[in-house]
């Protein structure tokens, strides 16, 4: 099966709201920034792989507490790095990030308060 595509060359990227995750993602960043939101994102496998390579650009993905993510891959002159805290909770989805990174970064992280504010809003506004 072939990986859904999302790439960003001299600008931005990005997913946020309400959006279908696929079981593949190929995110491509090259002088560019990909921000993938996944605290409103359905996910509907067990198990989601996104293959990540940058070039002189960042990658981030913010995921919403205990969900399982696992970085693999390698890092030249940059950085892969998860700044989660908190343990994945039993049965929940896993997300594989395989990492290309030269020159940049990526980078997984828990949404910031306005991120979570905006998510509970329209999660209210939709009931």
């Amino acid at each position: 099966m072939v990986p859904e595509e999302i790439t960003a060359v001299l600008g931005n990227e990005s997913r946020k709201g309400p959006w279908v995750v696929p079981a593949r993602l190929a995110v491509r960043s090259v002088l560019g920034d990909c921000h993938l939101e996944m605290q409103q994102a359905v996910i509907k496998q067990q198990v989601t792989t996104i293959e990540a390579k940058v070039r002189l650009g960042s990658v981030t993905i913010y995921v919403p507490d205990g969900v399982d993510v696992r970085l693999t891959g390698r890092a030249v002159l940059g950085a892969k790095s998860s700044e989660l805290h908190t343990e994945p909770r039993p049965g929940a989805p896993v997300i594989m990030v395989h990492c290309d990174v030269l020159l940049g970064s990526i980078t997984v992280k828990r949404p910031d308060w306005m991120m979570r504010r905006r998510a509970s809003r329209a999660i209210q506004q939709g009931q």
